[in-house]
């Protein structure tokens, strides 16, 4: 399996991604704008933390996901 680029969706690839840095976690919480799935990665090392669920306390709830910059 290739080595995935830690600025990029684990899912679709794409480098379209919000992420929040939970300091007291060390913990960057993710969503690609392009798929709108969410993850989380340890912030240091960029290992892939787990899947996150939109109702999870550390889930971006609707931060980011589908935003429009005008």
């Amino acid at each position: 399996m290739a080595e995935r680029n830690s600025f990029e969706c684990p899912y679709c690839t794409s480098s379209h991604v919000d992420r929040l840095f939970l300091a007291s976690l060390n913990l960057d919480t993710c969503a690609c704008l392009a798929c709108g799935a969410r993850w989380d990665e340890d912030a240091t090392t960029g290992e892939f933390r787990g899947r996150a669920a939109s109702a999870s306390a550390f889930g971006l709830g609707d931060w980011g996901v589908g935003r429009r910059d005008t």
